[in-house]
């Protein structure tokens, strides 16, 4: 798993790539909560570059949405690739995050 980050106009970008199971999910978390308490802002998770999400990967996603709500911050998640859409799909994660198809289209939504 690959994990790069920047910031667009006071947003958080992080960008995955490779698995995100079991085996990557704790560093994902740890390292996404550790930026988070460095400079708390809002947070934008790109997945287009995610190939596989197992139930480690949802568990990461939701342990961080937590802590960004405790820091009063916002987390959304943007470009699916098409084998994590369908795990989205299946477990309603919509029903907590906001999710953009595109990058551009939640920077743009965000930003404004």
């Amino acid at each position: 798993m690959e994990i790069t980050w920047k910031e667009i106009d006071g947003l958080g970008v992080v960008r995955l790539s490779g698995r995100l199971d079991i085996a990557h999910s704790d560093d994902f978390e740890n390292s996404v909560v550790g930026a988070l308490d460095e400079n708390a802002r809002d947070l934008l998770v790109n997945l287009s570059g995610v190939t596989y999400m197992s139930s480690s990967g949802i568990r990461a996603l939701l342990s961080i949405y937590r802590h960004a709500r405790s820091l009063n911050t916002n987390m959304y998640i943007c470009d699916p690739s098409p084998a994590v859409k369908k795990i989205l799909d299946v477990v309603d994660i919509d029903q907590i995050f906001q999710i953009y198809d595109r990058e551009e289209k939640a920077i743009e939504a965000l930003s404004s």
